[in-house]
């Protein structure tokens, strides 16, 4: 069973079958015509023009703000943290202090010992 397919320029389709020709099947492609929105601009009405930037205007304001908001957290974030880590920087340092003065005092006392022997 062999088929010939042919397309012509209009956009339709016909689909023979060589055994049996009194079959043909033809399917119409056509052109919907499928309505775009019109956009602000292409519009001679120059309102919406205006408020197409007032609200690309308030977005870019939004923006600003959101941005201005996030660096304010990450900067407090960011002082909190120095202040977090310059804290346990001093406990550390109050620590090895100690434990350099008790050691030292350790040392002290084994040659206090050892030069009375």
């Amino acid at each position: 069973m062999s088929e010939n397919k042919n397309i012509d320029t209009t956009g339709n389709e016909e689909v023979q079958n060589n055994e049996d020709s009194s079959k043909d099947i033809r399917i119409n492609v056509e052109d919907s015509a499928v309505e775009q929105p019109s956009l602000p601009h292409s519009q001679n009405n120059y309102g919406n023009i205006e408020e197409e930037k007032c609200e690309k205007k308030n977005i870019t304001e939004d923006v600003k703000n959101t941005l201005e908001n996030t660096r304010i957290i990450i900067v407090s974030f960011y002082e909190k943290t120095l202040e977090k880590t310059y804290a346990i920087i001093k406990k550390v340092k109050e620590v090895c202090l100690k434990a350099y003065s008790f050691l030292m005092s350790k040392i002290s006392k084994k040659q206090e010992e050892t030069s009375n022997v």
